[in-house]
């Protein structure tokens, strides 16, 4: 007797809408075209994509070719620099100077390294002995590290800042919507579509040869025909009137 009643289920009402109706049921070849269009916009987008993918290919890659030159012409320059080094001889002296084996060895951070001898005579009497050069190419100047930070500065400030309208303006230009908008105006509806065919079948069908050439159109056909059957008449007549004249000269 203390336990409350259950509570009493809830009829489930369901109301009927006619327009929802109506607009389901003229709805289908709306429905039809906005997923027609949504898959061509789709693969814009993945065209795109790909062209944007392919191009950043072929920068790397002449990037790289670029890079290649400028490392063989470096290599052309020292050796023509050994060699004008090599071929000078100063008032006879012993002036020895030895650069290393090869320009391209590289130290313990990847950047190509060059290491150069002095044995001259100078060099011993300043120095006490040889001594050893080397260069590091490739190492970042302070300059370098400042345009660094002020590019990080200046990427944390754009985020901070938020979207600009450039940046959204690039991702409109490669989102679907935008596909989307222009796949809609240019794509025929069914009531056009429907005028095109009643226009066209009231002018008539052409045959397969119609637009071959040397083909004339149906008044040409029928000025032929009528040329036709007068040059066919004319002759049927100047036949029988041989025939005639025939028979009276069998006649005489």
């Amino acid at each position: 007797s203390g336990t409350p009643p259950p509570p009493r289920r809830r009829k489930l009402e369901i109301t009927f809408d006619p327009d929802a109706r109506k607009e389901y049921v003229t709805g289908f070849a709306s429905r039809k075209k906005e997923r027609r269009a949504y898959g061509l916009a789709m693969q814009k987008v993945k065209d795109r994509k790909a062209k944007l993918e392919q191009r950043k290919t072929d920068r790397d890659a002449r990037k790289e070719r670029e890079e290649e030159q400028d490392a063989m012409r470096r290599s052309r320059m020292e050796e023509e620099n050994e060699e004008e080094e090599g071929g000078d001889g100063d008032d006879g002296s012993a002036a020895e100077m030895r650069k290393g084996t090869s320009a391209s060895d590289r130290d313990g951070h990847g950047a190509p390294s060059e290491t150069t001898t002095f044995e001259d005579e100078t060099t011993r009497s300043n120095f006490g002995g040889s001594v050893v050069v080397t260069t590091t190419f490739g190492v970042p100047s302070d300059d370098d590290d400042d345009t660094d930070d002020d590019a990080s500065f200046d990427a944390e400030r754009r985020r901070k800042r938020g979207p600009t309208k450039g940046d959204e303006e690039q991702r409109y230009a490669g989102s679907v919507k935008r596909y989307m908008e222009q796949l809609k105006g240019n794509m025929p509806s069914k009531k056009k579509k429907r005028e095109t065919d009643r226009r066209s079948a009231k002018k008539g069908g052409k045959h397969g040869a119609a637009s071959m050439k040397g083909m004339g159109n149906a008044t040409e056909f029928k000025m032929a025909q009528k040329v036709l059957g007068r040059a066919e008449a004319k002759g049927a007549g100047m036949k029988g009137g041989k025939k005639a004249g025939s028979k009276k000269r069998r006649g005489r």
